[in-house]
């Protein structure tokens, strides 16, 4: 018997993020990713928006996870929200470009 998303049990976890490992699929991308819940270490598989997850969240951040169990017992992530960053600094491809001075002459 299929499960269908009526029949899920969906709800929230917050902790904050471990690290993360690529599972081999072919198709859909699928993360395994480690939290931690209050001195425990859990683990949850994210598909939807994989590549972004892995994009904004750093080590050490907080985060919230909204999902369900599915049938072998495993966390799936359907939405995330990162509560607090502890990383402050944007990566080099989201900065701004270095800015000319007045001064500077060509």
């Amino acid at each position: 018997m299929t499960q269908t998303p009526a029949n899920r049990d969906y709800y929230t976890i917050n902790g904050r993020f471990i690290s993360h490992k690529f599972i081999k699929t072919t198709e859909p991308i699928m993360i395994l990713i480690k939290f931690s819940v209050a001195d425990e270490v859990k683990t949850a598989i994210i598909v939807k928006n994989a590549l972004r997850f892995i994009e904004e969240v750093y080590p050490d951040d907080a985060i919230s996870l909204y999902g369900y169990t599915n049938q072998r017992k495993q966390f799936v992530i359907s939405k995330y929200l990162i509560t607090s960053t502890q990383h402050t600094d944007l990566p080099a491809h989201l900065k701004y470009p270095k800015q000319r001075h007045p001064d500077d002459s060509l």
